[in-house]
């Protein structure tokens, strides 16, 4: 069985055990320059031979060495050769193709590097059974210059007929095949293994893969990866403590169930319960399939119920797509209806009943370095939307809304265990007319921290994060914070007067950990607002494990 690994590391072998001993030699340059020059200590060669070596090899093909046996040895080194040209002889069907670099200073080491430049730059090509060697060096003692002749022997493209696992327990061979979106008959050039790694990395099921191994089996090449998977069927929980001004608090919270492959292969469902403050409650519901057909497209059905107390509730159902066009870039696109139920029974209401339509339209840009804790990279999202809204109470009122929404991470490393984890993120809405559904709801530990869990409301916001993070290792870091933003809440269509509108600049700032263990991901967060004395900070402990 002939097996490649398939790397930028060329193997030499070197035979012999041990190691070569050394001698120095002292040796007058020109009549002018001392000098002191170790060379391997071979018996066989006289030291006029290895001193002749020594200078060829640095590109004084003309020097002239004294005979005499005392040192220092006189050397006259002559004028140094430039490189006039290095070519490649590519052999295709007998026709030699030359590729020339020119312009430098000879020298032995930078003629190994080329080659093996171009030796490694064909392997990525594909060729992996690739040769390459020197044919003829030609020596213009006129103009002082080498001309060097390098033949390629390509033989043919290595092409894998199938890619193979190893270490999956949760997902299967085929899946991960659709995944990898692995191609017959592929090229193994480092193109196309690389971007079968970042079809690989990108998916939230692998959490690492390792470097392609190529072998033969049954007169066909197959690629081998092995991958480390992630458990997605998760429990994520988060209990909050927010302080009042008399040291009572509240207890609010976060209930999020994920499940993976529960229908069929590709199949997710997912539960999500929010205790935002006693009277406020939200339950989220989805069901999504991945991969339809075989077509790198996701479809899903979403419903949520909010509930402000006795004031309205509003119950939202969608059905959502996505395409992943490939490892970084992907389009998904939304469409849904909401229906608001006031319970108030006064005249005044800040969400009267009535229904919406909408729907949106987005993109997904991401190229970080993992999923989990990232060093490097950044991502970004965008998402337009429109929607139709009817008030029941006024047949007559209807309103058209549009709304833009961005979301963009960095992570930049600073030193070898430092990393700065930055976020700028942004919504705007148009429209005659608001209700406050239509608003975004922010603040808490999921977005701005330091302010109560969905404290403000808004139609225009736009708020930043920056987090300095010092890793204690590949997944865990102790953390600090500061973000700030400004906002603007409008007149609502239930308000009289614009008395109700607020614009305002906030900032935060905090500490914190967050530990992946043996039971899971622990995290504590310690943050407070511009409003807050030291003693009355949000606190927030959260665990997420595997089920």
């Amino acid at each position: 069985m002939t097996k490649f690994l398939f790397s930028l590391v060329v193997l030499i072998s070197i035979p012999g055990i041990g190691f070569a001993q050394e001698r120095s030699i002292q040796v007058l340059e020109n009549g002018e320059i001392y000098r002191s020059i170790v060379l391997p200590e071979e018996n066989q060669k006289s030291r006029i031979q290895q001193l002749t070596t020594f200078y060829s090899d640095n590109g004084y093909f003309d020097v002239q060495i004294s005979s005499t046996a005392e040192e220092p040895i006189q050397v006259k080194t002559g004028q140094r050769y430039r490189i006039r040209s290095l070519a490649f002889e590519l052999e295709v069907d007998s026709v030699f193709v030359a590729y020339e670099i020119t312009g430098e200073f000879y020298s032995k080491e930078l003629i190994e590097k080329r080659i093996n430049e171009e030796y490694l730059k064909t392997v990525e090509e594909g060729y992996l059974n690739a040769k390459v060697s020197i044919e003829e060096v030609n020596l213009d003692s006129l103009s002082k210059a080498v001309s060097i002749t390098a033949k390629k022997i390509c033989s043919e493209q290595i092409r894998v007929s199938k890619t193979i696992f190893k270490g999956n327990t949760i997902n299967s061979q085929s899946y991960l095949s659709r995944l990898a979106q692995m191609e017959d008959s592929l090229v193994a050039s480092k193109e196309n293994l690389d971007r079968i790694r970042r079809n690989l990395s990108s998916s939230e099921l692998v959490e690492q893969v390792s470097d392609p191994f190529i072998y033969l089996e049954n007169d066909n090449y197959v690629v081998l990866f092995e991958v480390k998977e992630q458990n997605l069927n998760q429990l994520d929980g988060l209990i909050g403590f927010v302080p009042d001004e008399t040291g009572k608090g509240q207890i609010v919270g976060d209930l999020d169930i994920s499940l993976w492959n529960v229908l069929r292969e590709g199949n997710a469902f997912e539960l999500q319960y929010q205790r935002l403050k006693p009277e406020t409650s939200r339950l989220n519901l989805g069901i999504s399939q991945d991969w339809i057909a075989n077509i790198p497209l996701s479809i899903g059905m979403d419903f949520s119920f909010y509930q402000n107390d006795t004031t309205y509730q509003t119950r939202n159902i969608g059905l959502s797509g996505s395409y992943f066009l490939n490892s970084e870039f992907s389009i998904k696109s939304r469409i849904y209806s909401q229906s608001s139920i006031s319970g108030s029974t006064s005249n005044f209401s800040k969400e009267p009943d009535g229904k919406k339509q909408g729907g949106d339209l987005g993109f997904n840009f991401s190229k970080l370095d993992r999923r989990e804790v990232p060093t490097s990279g950044f991502s970004l999202d965008v998402i337009y939307g429109v929607a139709n809204k009817d008030i029941e109470e006024d047949s007559a009122l209807a309103f058209r809304q549009q709304r833009l929404e961005t979301k963009v991470r960095s992570y930049i490393p600073l030193f070898e265990k430092s990393v700065l984890a930055t976020s700028i993120n942004g919504f705007y809405v148009i429209g005659d007319q608001f209700t406050e559904s239509d608003l975004v709801r922010f603040a808490g530990a999921n977005s701005l921290r330091g302010y109560s869990e969905e404290q403000f409301t808004a139609s225009e916001l736009l708020w930043g994060d920056i987090e300095y993070r010092f890793l204690t290792d590949q997944y865990s870091y102790l953390f600090l914070f500061t973000a700030a933003g400004i906002y603007k809440r409008p007149q609502l269509y239930s308000e009289t007067d614009n008395s109700f509108i607020q614009k305002d600049f906030l900032y935060s700032g905090g500490f914190g950990l967050s530990f992946r263990t043996a039971i899971g991901r622990l995290k504590f967060t310690y943050a407070l607002s511009s409003t807050e004395t030291f003693g009355n900070g949000k606190v927030h402990f959260g665990i997420s494990t595997g089920l």
